[in-house]
C-alpha cells in the first residue's frame, strides 16, 4: 500500500488513504497498523502516516494525502497507543 501512496504517478494514492482510513476503523486493524501484539506483518507504519501528512507532496503531488489525517484519528481511539507512548517517555 505504502508503494501506491508515494509512488510519484499513482492516480489511487488518495484511494488508497481511503481505503486504509475505513480499514483503521476497527481496532484490530489499528494494532496491525502499529505492530501492536503478535503480528509481524508488514505494514505502513505510524511514522510514516506522520511523515507522508508532512511531506507527501514531494513524494507524490497527486495526491493530497487528507484521509491519512483519520488514520491517525483512527488510532488514536487506541488505548494501547497512549500505554506505548507513556512507556517510550520513562
Amino acid at each position: 500500500m505504502y508503494k501506491i501512496i508515494v509512488h510519484p504517478d499513482s492516480i489511487i494514492a488518495d484511494l488508497v488513504c481511503m481505503l486504509l482510513s475505513n480499514v483503521t476503523s476497527q481496532e484490530k486493524s489499528c494494532h496491525v497498523l502499529l505492530q501492536l501484539g503478535d503480528s509481524q506483518l508488514q505494514a505502513i507504519r505510524l511514522p510514516k502516516i506522520v511523515d507522508l501528512l508532512a511531506t507527501g507532496r514531494k513524494s507524490n503531488p497527486k495526491a493530497d494525502f487528507h484521509y491519512l489525517a483519520l488514520v491517525l484519528a483512527n488510532v488514536s481511539r487506541v488505548r494501547l497507543l497512549l500505554n506505548e507512548f507513556k512507556k517510550k517517555k520513562k
